[in-house]
């Protein structure tokens, strides 16, 4: 007799799965507080930069590393981009970073869930920055 259960997914497998269409993907209290303590609009672009620039770097990285299924940088650079998007109230990126930390890669991924996983990455990074960029004056889309 087959069973019509389906067996618990590892997390990588649902991130791939996931929609990440939700509207609410930067936390504006995080803005707020920088803001609050000292930041003024031009730190805040500053932030932003950097965010935009070591993101891009971090993105990079990921991707190569999910395409050679090499875990423990996968990790590495999960965990440290995580901590830059929790800096600035891209909390969804960071969720999704927090993911991909928490479930290691097992080496029976197929290229089309790692692949997935690197485009949800790159999707989330693209849209982090453009709403950081709609939220901050004097920023433009760039």
């Amino acid at each position: 007799m087959q069973s019509n259960i389906t067996p618990a997914q590892p997390e990588h497998h649902r991130i791939a799965e996931q929609d990440q269409q939700d509207d609410v993907i930067i936390d504006t209290e995080v803005l707020n507080v920088v803001s609050n303590h000292g930041g003024d609009a031009s730190f805040l672009q500053y932030l932003l930069g950097l965010f935009e620039k070591h993101g891009q770097q971090s993105l990079d990285e990921l991707k190569a590393a999910l395409a050679k299924r090499e875990p423990a940088v996968i990790r590495h650079v999960a965990h440290r981009w995580r901590g830059s998007c929790l800096n600035v109230g891209a909390v969804r990126l960071a969720e999704l970073l927090g993911q991909i930390e928490d479930e290691p890669i097992t080496g029976q991924e197929t290229d089309e869930q790692l692949e997935t996983i690197g485009r949800k990455c790159e999707d989330l990074f693209q849209r982090s920055c453009q709403q950081l960029r709609q939220q901050l004056p004097g920023m433009h889309p760039s």
